[in-house]
């Protein structure tokens, strides 16, 4: 409909702010609820005129406003040090972070690093908003983000590990200095495992000179940093930490002083187990419950600090031990201890204390005598239960060469019952990845024997079915064809086992995932 003249003079009027009347001068226009009505309007009208007059001031106001001054821009992300990586390795990534499959993210992530290449740009916000990353993952993650995604880091919180940058600290002695007056604590964490680095005593004399104004949370982490080059001269900090009302801090000095064979607590502990453990005719037993009440009283002040006022478990003094200092003491070899346990009510606290002694100081010896002590007591009796044996499997397997771990490995794969109530799941989780070339072609030979003598009625079988995915992700990837082969043999052999089917296809299509991206991030 064509606005009248009335109209149109209202809305010029609103829009210019002037109000004219005859050859007068502009006048500036008064508020909307005190401009006057036209003469003549008929009845209903004035309605009209008002709204018209709202709707224009609105439009006017609206013209007039000024913005706010824009902020300042942010700084730039800086240059690039690494390439992209191509397309097709980032759809590969794309669908690891998508369908969350973090256990194929560390092969993907360590490929990349190591071929100096990062993530594509418009990957950045899906890695960085991945839930159920490990921190080890987050690790791995980092470099591969670039500058670009170091920068979009600093603008989210939830972001803030992959904005850190404190690897800096570690070459520039003023960046560090600065990073521990103003970082977060893991920044200052950082710079201060730097200093000890450079400098043991200049940056244990830090820390003790902010020790008193540090927050509990903070104390507990900058005290481990002391791990590295780590002496006698730091046994009286951690005694002073050793002290402090909050377990966390206690705990951290503790598991420091424990690392110095001649500190008091080390001393204490050792002296305590040694009045309490007994050799006799072959047999290694526990003479006496443990108590603090044969200790001095420097030695029982000292003990109650790490242990508080129960009294320590058998299994947790062992721990703090080395286990070698059993085979001086008792003129036993780790074998020879293990077997002398036998007969003693308090052979699994032993058993246990050793385990956290064995991985605590790295010994090696101790790690195959255990496992295989295990591993017999296993066989030996099936009424025992495998759930403490596959944890024992899992904290010893770093400690061992990769041809220990075989030997059951292989003992598994060939009798899959050998070891009652450890599946071949279990032990084949403990190898390295990717798995040995012999390895490989023994699980996929026997998978293919397997599959090809199923009844095609039947379930699924263990330990296949439970190894299936493990497998995908473990084998090297010069077994591929092989792996493809069986599956394609038993798909054409038995086109009626449903069961099987989709385990079998999840197990190709991993493979196929870890194909492309072997093929994406080719490493020279």
């Amino acid at each position: 409909m064509m606005a009248t003249n009335d109209e149109r003079d209202i809305l010029t009027l609103a829009l210019t702010g002037t109000r004219y009347s005859g050859g007068a001068a502009p006048q500036t226009t008064p508020p909307i609820d005190q401009l006057p009505l036209a003469e003549g309007i008929a009845m209903g009208e004035a309605e009209r005129a008002l709204l018209l007059r709202a709707g224009a001031w609105a439009i006017y106001r609206r013209a007039g406003y000024r913005p706010a001054e824009a902020p300042e821009p942010p700084t730039p992300a800086s240059e690039e040090t690494r390439p992209v990586c191509s397309p097709g390795a980032g759809e590969a990534l794309v669908e690891m972070l998508r369908t969350r499959r973090y256990d194929l993210l560390p092969e993907a992530l360590e490929r990349l690093n190591a071929a100096g290449l990062r993530l594509p740009p418009a990957l950045l916000p899906m890695a960085l908003s991945s839930v159920g990353l490990t921190l080890e993952l987050r690790a791995m993650l980092a470099p591969a983000l670039g500058e670009r995604g170091r920068w979009l880091a600093g603008f989210n919180r939830a972001w803030a590990w992959a904005a850190e940058r404190s690897d800096d600290a570690a070459d520039d002695p003023a960046h560090a200095q600065e990073v521990w007056e103003t970082g977060t604590l893991r920044q200052r964490a950082a710079a201060l495992r730097a200093m000890r680095r450079r400098d043991p005593a200049a940056a244990r004399d830090l820390l003790a000179a902010e020790w008193k104004r540090e927050k509990a949370e903070a104390r507990a982490a900058l005290l481990g940093t002391l791990a590295v080059n780590l002496s006698p001269d730091d046994e009286p900090l951690l005694e002073q930490a050793l002290a402090d009302r909050v377990d966390a801090v206690r705990n951290a000095a503790a598991d420091l002083l424990y690392r110095l064979p001649a500190s008091h607590l080390a001393q204490a502990t050792r002296e305590l187990l040694e009045a309490t453990l007994i050799f006799n005719n072959g047999q290694l037993d526990v003479q006496a419950p443990v108590t603090l009440d044969s200790a001095d009283d420097e030695q029982r002040e000292i003990l109650s600090f790490a242990f508080g006022s129960l009294t320590p478990h058998i299994d947790a003094l062992l721990q703090y031990t080395s286990p070698e200092h059993w085979e001086e003491y008792f003129g036993q070899s780790a074998d020879q201890l293990i077997a002398a346990t036998g007969q003693s009510r308090w052979r699994d606290e032993m058993l246990n204390g050793w385990l956290l002694a064995t991985v605590r100081f790295g010994s090696k010896h101790w790690a195959k005598a255990l496992l295989y002590g295990w591993l017999l007591d296993l066989k030996r009796d099936a009424a025992l239960s495998a759930t403490p044996f596959a944890t024992y499997l899992e904290a010893l397997a770093p400690l061992l060469p990769p041809e220990e771990l075989q030997v059951p490995v292989f003992t598994s794969i060939n009798t899959p019952a050998y070891y009652p109530h450890l599946s071949l799941a279990q032990l084949l989780d403990c190898l390295p990845r990717p798995w040995p070339d012999d390895v490989a072609g023994l699980f996929l030979e026997k998978l293919g024997k397997t599959l090809d003598e199923w009844d095609e009625t039947a379930s699924p079988a263990e330990p296949w079915i439970s190894a299936l995915p493990l497998a995908a992700v473990a084998l090297p990837d010069s077994q591929f064809a092989q792996a493809r082969e069986v599956c394609v043999v038993a798909d054409n052999q038995h086109r009626n086992l449903v069961r099987w089917r989709y385990q079998l296809a999840s197990f190709i299509a991993t493979l196929d995932l870890r194909e492309r991206v072997i093929k994406e991030i080719p490493l020279l």
